[in-house]
């Protein structure tokens, strides 16, 4: 893992990867999330399932256009963005995120450090990363808008998962978090 507080630093978040983990029981997804934003104002990003490259730039992309224009609107598709790709930002439950994001990953080991003075273990642990993602130690954000947003990736045909229609094959990788 590298150290994100450069990053931060220099464009103002960071985006941290964490591999998908097989042996859990049932599998779970690998997931990507941002970190720095809740600083400037702006809610964070988590996306579940995709490659770590095309999460990553995902999430670079709208977490850059967040910083320098207007919040992007939630719960209707980002038209403009991706060819083919119209994500869907939901504001989630800080609780159900939190317990989501703290189960156990089967890797475990010995703990990363993330160089902004916190460690945590592959299963980024939501404990430890309170005070990274800014969620412990800041108020509101500006319109009540929540601290975490879930970046909903629709399936080749354009549905969404919360769609009858949606590719049943992907739902595993895509878990939809209990929303605010």
């Amino acid at each position: 893992m590298h150290d994100p507080s450069e990053a931060i630093r220099r464009q103002g978040y960071a985006v941290l990867d964490v591999e998908p983990d097989l042996g859990a029981e049932p599998p779970r997804p690998g997931y990507a999330i941002t970190v720095g934003l809740i600083e400037r104002g702006r809610s964070n990003l988590l996306i579940l399932g995709l490659p770590s490259p095309m999460s990553r730039m995902i999430l670079a992309t709208l977490a850059d256009h967040g910083l320098h224009h207007e919040p992007l609107p939630l719960n209707a598709p980002l038209a403009g963005f991706f060819d083919g790709l119209e994500p869907v930002l939901r504001p989630l439950d800080e609780s159900s995120a939190a317990a989501w994001l703290n189960r156990p990953h089967s890797l475990d080991s010995a703990p990363i450090g993330l160089g902004v003075g916190l460690s945590v273990g592959l299963s980024v642990g939501w404990s430890k990363n309170q005070q990274l993602h800014g969620w412990a130690s800041s108020g509101p954000l500006p319109g009540d808008r929540a601290r975490l947003l879930q970046v909903v990736w629709p399936d080749a045909s354009g549905h969404y998962p919360w769609e009858a229609e949606f590719d049943d094959a992907l739902r595993p990788a895509q878990p939809l978090l209990k929303s605010d």
